[in-house]
């Protein structure tokens, strides 16, 4: 499809809810706001305006680099530790605008930067999309239930999941027992977003440069990578089934190959073909934000 999202109302409506993202440590829920956030306006607001839909993912994921990935990546410690949620994956409070970061396999500090960008920034990112998918769009950035979208935007936005939604449909990862695509539909929004957000950040982290080629793997090869390993899961077939009835989460492999095929630059990382069996052609992808 076209150009990522963008819409016509102004910045400082829409910049709010990623100023007001909270990340917490793993299953701590420590608090960690954004520096910006702090008695001056937010750097990285999205501006949803026409032909700004580049700026806005870059503007997450700027946020994303000089924020969320510094609570994470200097290990720091604290003493406000609270109860957390304890989970293995992430998730966001639309009412507090809080996310919550899981630890490991998702980060490791001694990892290489395209593998953490990879993991725990998908994740991240995937967890400060929600604030636009289907159902946090619904919210302000003070938690508050209310439309903030344009008629025109929503359309548009709709448009987009629609085609998403059709995409999943046709995961079947047991005969059948397909994905319920319109009820997977917001972490499937998640993780496609998240993982253009986290691409973005992780070629802002370079500056210009190239990265490592390691073990015959390049930069890109290892963020993709990295995202797939995250989600290595075995499931018996009764639970499986139960997954795609109730969800909201696509089964794991649809998670990895699911989003992938949509972004242009997984085909680039390792030269997918027309021939290749996740191929989609580029007027079929989907990219939201």
């Amino acid at each position: 499809m076209d150009a990522p999202l963008a819409g016509t109302r102004p910045q400082s409506c829409a910049q709010r809810p990623i100023c007001q993202h909270k990340a917490q440590g793993p299953g701590q829920g420590i608090d960690i706001p954004w520096r910006n956030q702090q008695a001056r306006p937010c750097r990285h607001g999205l501006r949803q305006r026409p032909a700004s839909g580049r700026h806005n993912r870059q503007a997450m994921s700027q946020g994303f680099v000089n924020h969320h990935a510094i609570a994470l990546i200097e290990r720091r410690q604290h003493k406000d530790i609270g109860p957390g949620i304890g989970s293995r994956q992430g998730c966001i409070v639309q009412l507090s605008n809080k996310i919550d970061a899981p630890g490991k396999p998702f980060f490791d500090p001694d990892a290489d930067p395209a593998v953490n960008y990879g993991a725990i920034g998908g994740v991240i990112g995937h967890e400060m999309g929600h604030g636009f998918d289907d159902q946090g769009s619904k919210s302000d950035w003070r938690g508050v239930q209310r439309n903030w979208w344009t008629d025109e935007d929503r359309a548009r936005f709709e448009a987009r999941t629609k085609a998403l939604v059709a995409q999943y449909n046709q995961f079947c990862p047991l005969e059948g027992y397909c994905v319920n695509g319109q009820l997977a539909l917001g972490e499937n929004i998640g993780d496609l977003g998240g993982l253009s957000m986290a691409w973005t950040a992780y070629q802002l982290s370079l500056d210009g440069k190239e990265a490592p080629v390691l073990e015959g793997l390049t930069g890109a090869q290892r963020f993709f990578l990295a995202w797939a390993q995250i989600w290595k899961s075995k499931y018996r077939d009764e639970a499986m089934i139960n997954q795609v009835k109730v969800g909201p989460h696509s089964p794991p492999q649809f998670r990895i190959n699911g989003p992938l095929r949509n972004l242009d630059e997984w085909y680039e990382a390792f030269d997918v073909q027309p021939t290749d069996k996740l191929y989609l052609p580029p007027e079929e992808r989907v990219r939201i934000w």
